[in-house]
């Protein structure tokens, strides 16, 4: 069990870096072990996102942060238009440094919350630390099967009655977040639409608690399990959630090529309405309505 939370948009605030702060020690219920972050300004095309982890909790990391001044005054910017953090408690694999979340890959950043136990996962997963040449954890297997052959086909090769997983992805091309989750692992958004900034956390009620004491409005949403939410942090409102669903409920066992379900699934919200469209329509929409 680990903790997922953040804060994302061009609408940020300064108290919304403490939102995220206080997200932070409220996700530690679900893991103390290591701790990282994400965070920094997709505006800009010429700089990369700021990755900060450890061992460790998340004070431990946010003292870090916040005793380095050079650090501290990017990390408070309100021009940047995402904060992303994972709260770690151990599972599978190592608990050296190198093993906390996120995870960069050419492609995207990851994080995953959740234990995988089917056998093509577990049999990549170092039992020293790496030195077999396997990669550290459970969720580094993941996330290495999702740059290599996509994400469809690694979350229908996992077994879903025992498998569990949410997982969060920056994709660095697109400059856009996903966001899935299987039933076993939960995660809650909210969304303030006049200032076009979202959070997100593991904890339903800590997300509903620490925005209520800071006089946030917001539209809550818990996605649907098997469901992608693609969101762009520079276009954020009800309306510019885009989600589509593309995985069946199996196969139990790794296979190649790719099985996925024929019958895929585009959804747009309308109204606030989540509504299922054609692909040509889902591809045609915009993030945002004027």
């Amino acid at each position: 069990m680990c903790g997922m939370y953040g804060v994302i948009g061009q609408g940020i605030l300064k108290f919304d870096i403490d939102i995220f702060y206080e997200l932070g020690v409220a996700n530690l219920l679900r893991g103390v072990d290591a701790s990282g972050i994400i965070f920094g300004n997709t505006r800009d095309e010429n700089r990369a996102l700021n990755i900060y982890k450890q061992t460790g909790d998340y004070l431990a990391l946010n003292y870090k942060v916040e005793g380095r001044e050079s650090i501290s005054k990017e990390f408070e910017n309100i021009s940047n238009t995402l904060y992303l953090g994972h709260n770690r408690h151990t599972t599978v694999g190592s608990d050296i440094a190198d093993a906390a979340h996120p995870y960069s890959f050419p492609s995207f950043i990851g994080m995953h919350n959740g234990t995988i136990h089917s056998d093509h996962i577990r049999d990549h997963v170092s039992e020293n630390d790496g030195k077999d040449k396997k990669l550290l954890t459970d969720s580094q297997v993941l996330m290495s099967l999702i740059e290599k052959d996509g994400l469809d086909q690694t979350l229908c090769g996992l077994n879903d009655a025992k498998d569990a997983y949410s997982i969060v992805l920056w994709l660095k091309k697109k400059k856009r977040i996903q966001f899935i989750r299987n039933s076993k692992r939960p995660m809650c958004f909210a969304v303030n639409e006049k200032r076009g900034v979202m959070y997100y956390s593991s904890e339903e009620g800590a997300l509903d608690y620490i925005l209520g004491r800071n006089g946030v409005e917001y539209k809550k949403y818990e996605p649907d399990v098997r469901t992608v939410f693609e969101v762009d942090p520079l276009r954020i409102d009800m309306n510019g959630l885009r989600s589509w669903t593309n995985f069946d409920l199996g196969p139990t066992t790794y296979v190649a090529p790719p099985v996925v379900a024929s019958g895929t699934k585009y959804f747009v919200y309308k109204s606030d309405i989540r509504t299922e469209v054609s692909k040509e329509e889902y591809d045609n929409t915009p993030f945002t309505t004027n």
